[in-house]
């Protein structure tokens, strides 16, 4: 069926109401499968469970680890399909055609790794535990994402990717007492539940993998390309069940497909299928080009799995369901009419909120309109403003004519009805020309992305997969798609694309030297992150001893502000702004509390913190205290020190600089002077929180440019 875009999407999303029936959506590529959930999301009632079945993150024939985000994606949408079976739901499922490729769980061991947890049910909470460990659950202190466990004494925290909220189990003995959902950000509960469905959260679960099949399938390779191989691969394939790692060898074992879980109940909705079945024969070339690449240097043996199931195999498996194709390509003449005398492209005059009052009091009566927008509000003022016509005051709302809603299409169409009446529909770029879509993430969005020109050639960046490289800038592949080219240790060299920036970051670091590389197709990148997550573990636990500590004891309250301070502030060249004079204000009151102050500063370069630093460390000299001030550069550091020369002149204050600008001569009186009290005001770099400065009576400290220190440094 021939559509374009817009009418595509309202005719699917009719279709769709009209069925009741479950439907799997397959696009060309995983940005189209993307943007139509998003556009149709808006169509749908909640009634609809609308779910995105992501491509996997495999790369055939290497030894990487997984992306266990997208492995909880796709779990939880095996699990909406399993959900649909017992309680008659109706999920959407929208796909890529290589997603539907990539194999996954099967649904037998999908189903045995499933446990139905009920309240005041009996089970063994050691046995239990190891049992969600099997199934692919990490052990964690806390549980604040899906595949998260944790265990405190009678207490099992567990985040089951097929529910929005973390579970707290609590047990009386082996009675389970009682199941609670909780926040993962406030570790509060939020409601009880009587039972749970708690599935697994990974795709290849070490302990299912069946051995005598993966071995028999072993079999079947031919080492006669790679005989040095064979010993190599031998000794991994014993080591798999000891090793997270087993992404190259999954096409042995992990032999489940989406359509093993979906029965003929389900329809097959193929968009732009021409396209798809194109791309798909241009990307199995691709991968048959790199496997024979891969055979003829001797890496892989002839045979190798992968996995993912052949073209073969997917039109094979489409054969079982009912399907309907929606193009924009299509040129059946009998069709096109149909399509062409329901839907029409709006005038081309039709464009701003003016021309839009103007057709709505032409066709009084005959026409609907419907204003679909993300912007609401505003529209409703517009209208009202515009035409208090089209505005019932005391129904507070516009006529009937006109319904507002609240969504997103890229462009207005309108529906031609029955007797010369139409039913319009207005996007935002008629409405207001905004092109641009609000955007309804399905999921949290906690950090910033790297943007591809922050990237220079020769820094280093981290991947969040695969760890630290060295940039080498982007490089055109065959597919005319554009890749980053990061330089691993070993020579290693991995391509990865444009749109997989999100999962890289610039590497950031206190020191100046080069970082070590990592060595792909290992455990040093995991080992890393876990020693990493164990060491912030041990620092958020200090920290918090450090906060209970200050809480408790009693700071030094500094003496009201002296003539002096009001000279000094008086002396100021430049006209203080209103933020300004409120922050030094609150600065200064804190100071005269009992309590210790813990005090940010924000603000953009050249509006005047400084000057706030400058009075607060002036108001601790006048107390008869020393002030620290730590600066990330000895360039900033000469700086402050030439600032606080010139405006503190008048004032019997001793100000210092301590930095590598210093011999070590010079450095060493100035520590002196720093542990007898001779110096009210020192400032420095990373020199001044080393173990041979004890200053005699600190009253203060500032940190400039806070962000570039490390949080044990700061505190």
């Amino acid at each position: 069926m021939s559509l374009f875009t817009p009418a595509k999407d309202f005719f699917l999303a009719a279709f769709l109401r009209v069925q009741k029936k479950p439907y799997v959506i397959i696009t060309e590529s995983a940005s189209a499968a993307n943007d139509l959930y998003e556009r149709l999301i808006y169509y749908l009632s909640d009634d609809y469970k609308i779910l995105i079945f992501p491509e996997s993150d495999d790369i055939y024939y290497e030894n990487f680890s997984k992306n266990h985000d997208i492995e909880i994606e796709r779990i939880r949408c095996l699990s909406s399909i399993e959900y649909f079976y017992k309680y008659n739901t109706l999920p959407i499922i929208i796909s890529s055609v290589n997603a539907v490729m990539d194999t996954t769980i099967t649904r037998e061991i999908f189903n045995d790794c499933s446990k139905l947890i009920k309240v005041n049910n009996e089970e063994n909470l050691k046995q239990l535990v190891s049992f969600f460990i099997s199934i692919g659950y990490d052990h964690e202190p806390i549980v604040d994402i899906p595949g998260k466990l944790s265990v405190r004494g009678g207490i099992v925290d567990i985040y089951s990717p097929n529910y929005p909220y973390p579970v707290r189990i609590e047990f009386y003995g082996d009675i389970i007492e009682t199941i609670r959902f909780f926040d993962p950000e406030t570790q509060r509960s939020i409601s009880n539940t009587e039972e749970i469905t708690i599935i697994p959260t990974r795709e290849i679960l070490t302990s299912y993998i069946d051995m005598t099949n993966f071995s028999n399938n072993f079999k079947k390779l031919d080492f006669s390309n790679c005989i040095d191989r064979k010993p190599i691969l031998n000794q991994e394939i014993k080591n798999i069940l000891n090793s997270k790692n087993k992404t190259m060898y999954s096409g042995f074992f992990k032999s489940g497909t989406i359509f093993d879980y979906i029965s003929d109940d389900f329809h097959i909705i193929n968009f732009e299928k021409d396209l798809a079945l194109s791309q798909l024969r241009d990307y199995e070339q691709r991968l048959e080009s790199l496997r024979k690449n891969k055979e003829k240097r001797g890496e892989i043996p002839y045979f190798f799995p992968i996995s993912r199931i052949d073209v073969k195999s997917l039109k094979n498996k489409l054969k079982n369901y009912n399907s309907l194709n929606l193009s924009e390509r299509d040129k059946l003449e009998t069709i096109d009419k149909l399509t062409k005398k329901l839907f029409s492209r709006l005038n081309i005059n039709l464009y701003g909120i003016d021309e839009i009052i103007k057709c709505i009091e032409k066709n009084n009566e005959e026409n609907k309109y419907i204003f679909l927008t993300n912007h609401k509000d505003r529209l409703i003022e517009l209208l009202s403003e515009k035409k208090p016509n089209l505005y019932d005051k005391n129904q507070s709302k516009l006529i009937d004519k006109i319904i507002l809603l609240e969504g997103y299409i890229p462009n207005g169409f309108q529906i031609n009805l029955e007797n010369n009446k139409k039913l319009i529909l207005f996007s935002d770029l008629e409405t207001f020309g905004i092109k641009k879509q609000r955007i309804r993430s399905r999921k949290k969005q906690i950090k910033k992305s790297t943007k591809i020109s922050e990237l220079k050639v020769g820094i280093f960046v981290v991947h969040v997969d695969h760890g630290v490289a060295k940039f080498l800038g982007t490089k055109l592949k065959s597919d005319n798609n554009e890749y980053l080219e990061l330089l691993y240790a070993n020579k290693d060299k991995l391509y990865i694309p444009t749109e997989h920036l999100d999962r890289i970051q610039i590497y950031k670091s206190g020191r100046d030297d080069n970082p070590k590389l990592t060595r792909l197709g290992t455990q040093e990148w995991t080992n890393v992150k876990r020693k990493t997550y164990k060491a912030t573990e041990k620092l958020a636990s200090e920290l918090i001893s450090l906060y209970a500590s200050r809480k408790v004891q009693e700071g030094y309250s500094f003496q009201s502000d002296s003539p002096w301070q009001s000279s000094l502030e008086s002396s100021f060249p430049f006209q203080e702004t209103n933020d300004q004079i409120t922050t030094i204000n609150e600065v200064k009151a804190d100071m005269e509390l009992l309590s210790p102050m813990d005090r940010l500063v924000c603000g953009d370069v050249g509006y005047g913190k400084t000057e706030v630093a400058l009075r607060a460390s002036f108001k601790a000299v006048n107390s008869g205290k020393q002030v620290a001030i730590l600066v990330p550069t000895t360039v900033l550091a000469q700086q402050h020190f030439e600032t606080f020369i010139n405006r503190l002149q008048p004032f019997p204050v001793n100000i210092d600089v301590l930095s590598r600008f210093k011999n070590k001569q010079n450095q060493r009186k100035i520590v002196e002077k720093i542990n007898n009290g001779s110096v009210d005001i020192v400032i420095g770099t990373h020199r001044l929180i080393q173990k041979d400065i004890k200053f005699k009576n600190l009253g203060l400290l500032i940190i400039d440019e806070e962000h570039k220190f490390g949080v044990s440094h700061k505190e």
